[in-house]
């Protein structure tokens, strides 16, 4: 007994405990010692959304259709000196002024957007379908996703002319949800002071708030069309109304097929006709996430290292704790120290790597997908972000953590 003690005492006193331990047939464990505790005071750190698998994008930022693509507009307009948000609403107002609207006239089936823009440029005139895809394409090649949206009429299935509209939404890292633009019109929304999307438009539309959504045609479409802010915002007002039946975009099946995916707003009728023609791999569905997720987004994931898992067990098997107290009175013994190995995931398209920040010290790269991280007495703060290949980063996922 007496060996099994001093083993026991030497083990406690290599933990520098401060107070000498005095033994009886189960270690008396001193109170007075001090229990610094790791706790989380502020997190933004949560499960990624896997919405990002199903996008219809480019595998690469490099493919050469993007490239050309990429080229060619900004050798007519430099886009590059703006951010995100600006850079949506530059890129909007550049590709509403490339040609008149036509309801009619269609591309070729294989055209790029390169090839409709060149084609522009030579007088040709296209639909909306073609607006909504320059557009998303054009920021697509500058690193930021996109994707267009379709919205239909309540009557979509069987209606006349005019029940389904094509424009954009892009997802903005730095207001961190999709935004709406209309490219045809040459505008964007906002309920305040802040950016909205579709659903969104539909959500104030149900609250009996759709006069409050501020549409927002840009200066120079109001100035190569000669008419008024007022007019075109009241006149889209009127034409958007109409579509607020079911939106659907683009969605990749896992075998990479890719189907419509339509989510009925004011309209409860699944369809497989468009004005009374053959509607194409539509599928519906009414989860919001389908359509509504966020991207570009990075989780930290916490691993204990270098902890000495034996130290309880001794503390156990020696009869000093016997209870809920003397559990408690020892916990300084064995509590969790903050030396951490981090783990990076991300859900961002065309990741290259991380970056983090410490406290208030500078974005730096990390390689690789760790991070040694150990917290100091006090105050504790860890910023972590993506960055694509385009050299955009994304949402900051940051945490404050407390070691007291």
């Amino acid at each position: 007994m007496l060996k099994t003690a001093e083993l026991l005492l030497s083990t406690l006193i290599s933990l520098t405990i401060a107070t000498p331990v005095i033994f009886a047939q189960a270690i008396a464990i001193d109170t007075t010692q001090t229990l610094k505790k790791i706790t989380i005071v502020s997190s933004n750190n949560t499960l990624l959304e896997d919405g990002y698998k199903h996008l219809l994008i480019p595998k690469t930022i490099d493919d050469a259709d993007y490239r050309k693509l990429k080229k060619y507009v900004l050798n007519k307009t430099d886009l590059r000196m703006f951010s995100d948000p600006e850079i949506i609403v530059k890129a909007l107002e550049w590709v509403s002024m490339q040609w008149e609207h036509d309801s009619f006239n269609e591309p070729p089936k294989n055209a790029t957007s390169y090839d409709i823009l060149r084609n522009a440029a030579k007088g040709q005139r296209y639909r909306c379908v073609e607006y909504g895809k320059v557009l998303s394409d054009l920021l697509l090649s500058l690193g930021y996703v996109s994707r267009t949206v379709g919205l239909k009429n309540i009557d979509a299935a069987y209606g006349g002319l005019g029940m389904g509209h094509v424009a954009s939404e892009v997802w903005s890292d730095s207001l961190q949800k999709w935004i709406f633009v209309d490219p045809q019109f040459g505008i964007y929304a906002k309920h305040g002071e802040e950016f909205i999307n579709f659903y969104e438009m539909y959500q104030l539309k149900q609250a009996g708030k759709f006069n409050e959504i501020r549409f927002i045609p840009t200066d120079t479409y109001l100035k190569l069309h000669h008419t008024t802010q007022a007019k075109e915002a009241e006149d889209y007002r009127v034409f958007i109304e109409k579509q607020f039946g079911y939106i659907d975009t683009a969605y990749v099946l896992d075998d990479g097929d890719s189907v419509s995916a339509t989510l009925p707003l004011e309209g409860k009728q699944s369809y497989l006709t468009f004005q009374g023609l053959p509607g194409k791999d539509i599928v519906f569905t009414h989860k919001l996430s389908d359509l509504y997720f966020s991207i570009n987004k990075t989780l930290i994931v916490f691993e204990y290292q270098h902890y000495d898992k034996t130290i309880f067990k001794k503390l156990y098997e020696s009869n000093a704790i016997q209870n809920d107290q003397t559990y408690m009175n020892a916990m300084p013994l064995f509590a969790a120290k903050p030396n951490f190995k981090l783990k990076f995931e991300n859900n961002m398209p065309w990741f290259d790597h991380y970056q983090a920040k410490i406290d208030d010290g500078a974005w730096t790269a990390i390689k690789g997908h760790t991070f040694d991280w150990n917290l100091h007495e006090g105050g504790n703060i860890i910023a972590v972000r993506s960055v694509n290949k385009a050299g955009l980063s994304g949402m900051t996922t940051a945490m404050e953590i407390a070691y007291e």
